[in-house]
């Protein structure tokens, strides 16, 4: 194994802060983002848009900013 191959598999610290090299994290952010698009693109739930309708009448009506007079 070369030098480099060990590298690409430690984490960098620069100023007290850890990254991914930039090919692990590209493949860590694919993997990600192919997870959570079925989650994404589902549906809200009906319970959850009852909920969130509940929670929009309960709030007080906005005031509205004082209108200018001519």
């Amino acid at each position: 194994m070369s030098q480099k191959e060990k590298d690409s598999g430690k984490l960098a610290c620069e100023s007290g802060q850890v990254s991914l090299p930039p090919e692990l994290q590209g493949k860590l952010g694919k993997r990600l983002r192919d997870s959570y698009s079925d989650l994404v693109n589902q549906p809200i739930p009906d319970k959850f848009l009852v909920l969130l309708e509940q929670l929009k009448s309960a709030e007080p009506p906005k005031a509205e900013p004082p209108k200018e007079g001519k």
